[in-house]
């Protein structure tokens, strides 16, 4: 895989537990500044670049665990100690917001790392003017996971827009392919925050895992979720959305 930029290329920075990876889409005309938040970046943090042929070079101090960064091949595969992708999951996502989630998200995959969305009226979200957000696109993105498989943090950068995702197992479980809602009371929970605000208050969730993986050095190297967002319980107003990272899952 490579990660390419076909428009307007941005910054991005973002805190993390343990380990990070940075993918980002750069060769725009200018680079902007780093957000203020970069000294939560850690030692083991790996920078991903395109070269002008496709390929790409990684920078860092993990850059040689990368084989030189040669992602054209599934990456990371012989290091992978996480769960892989393991099934197919039914969403249950409602008929409008399926139309409208296709629609505002027309990039096929394989994926770099994409983040896209839909909403239905009422959810704080619905005022949002960016909902596709791709290293194609020139978004660029930051991952980890904690030490004990449990939670994963992501944050996509655009333009000074941020969009934050958390996702934690349920109590005493590492991140594993399955169905999950914060309203089983077991621990699992979802966050996210758009480039516009966040909840006011209580935020709750459903979401389907479809892959989670990650290296010895506890480096994500594959992701596929989809979620159901809402401010207030489950009943409330929903976001939809769709979260890949090194995928081929549509």
């Amino acid at each position: 895989m490579t990660v390419s930029s076909s428009r307007a290329n941005e910054g991005l920075c973002y805190w993390a537990a343990a380990a990070v990876l940075l993918v980002t889409a750069c060769g725009g005309k200018e680079r902007p500044p780093s957000l203020k938040d970069e000294t939560f970046l850690q030692d083991a943090t790996v920078v991903i670049h395109p070269r002008p042929d496709g390929s790409v070079d990684a920078a860092g101090d993990d850059a040689a665990s990368l084989d030189a960064a040669n992602l054209d091949a599934a990456p990371l595969d012989g290091h992978v100690v996480g769960p892989i992708e393991a099934g197919i999951v039914d969403a249950g996502r409602p008929d409008p917001l399926v139309g409208a989630l296709h629609k505002a998200c027309p990039e096929m995959p394989p994926f770099d790392a994409m983040l896209c969305y839909a909403t239905e009226k009422g959810h704080p979200a619905d005022t949002a003017v960016y909902r596709n957000m791709d290293v194609r696109n020139g978004v660029m993105f930051q991952f980890a996971i904690d030490a004990a498989h449990r939670q994963f943090d992501s944050i996509a950068s655009f333009q000074g827009h941020i969009w934050k995702l958390r996702v934690i197992a349920p109590l005493g479980q590492e991140l594993k392919v399955g169905s999950y809602s914060s309203g089983s009371n077991d621990g699992a929970s979802l966050t996210f925050a758009w480039d516009e605000g966040q909840c006011d208050g209580a935020q709750s969730a459903t979401f389907d895992i479809f892959a989670i993986s990650w290296d010895d050095k506890n480096i994500p190297t594959h992701a596929a979720i989809d979620f159901k967002h809402h401010c207030g319980d489950l009943n409330a107003p929903a976001l939809l959305a769709e979260y890949r990272l090194f995928s081929s899952r549509p």
